[in-house]
């Protein structure tokens, strides 16, 4: 919200279109310092940081699921720079514990796994669902291309499968 009220555009899109459920995908932009409430600026990865980044996920996730809405969160893939990859996974742990803390409402899918290579490792090319090679992450070393999107979209379905019968 320091910059765009996201949670605030998110709650008001879930009363407008009354889903049943809320697949949410953050973080490529939040490593950087935050304010809290009571003014003081934090840098990224700092004890201050950490508490307000969870503050603000775990208040998000509250909100959505305090309108009967199960959320899907996304984690944030494997990027091609190492730094940047470990600063992401600080936030992803953030986002891991807190879906921990609210079961059966909020599901945290680790997306590293569906967009990276055998090993774990950053991939510009995986093979599809059907076995085709793809382009599956943009040139910037960060987004996903329409295929990785795709990938990371089974993957949600799947986990919805897990969790409900989509069948009827």
């Amino acid at each position: 919200p320091d910059y765009f009220d996201w949670p605030a555009r998110i709650l008001e899109q879930v009363k407008s279109i009354d889903p049943n459920t809320v697949v949410l995908t953050f973080g490529a932009n939040d490593d950087q310092a935050v304010q809290s409430p009571d003014g003081k600026k934090h840098s990224f990865g700092s004890p201050g940081w950490i508490a307000e980044y969870r503050r603000r996920v775990g208040g998000l996730m509250d909100a959505v699921v305090s309108q009967n809405r199960t959320v899907f969160w996304l984690g944030i893939p494997i990027v091609r720079d190492p730094a940047r990859w470990a600063h992401y996974q600080l936030i992803d742990q953030i986002y891991t514990s807190e879906a921990g803390a609210r079961p059966g409402r909020v599901f945290f899918i680790d997306t590293t796994p569906i967009v990276a290579g055998p090993q774990g490792e950053y991939e510009d090319f995986l093979p599809d669902s059907s076995g085709q090679t793809r382009r599956v992450r943009s040139a910037d070393g960060i987004h996903v291309e329409r295929p990785g999107g795709r990938l990371i979209a089974e993957a949600v379905l799947a986990k919805m499968r897990s969790v409900w019968d989509l069948r009827g």
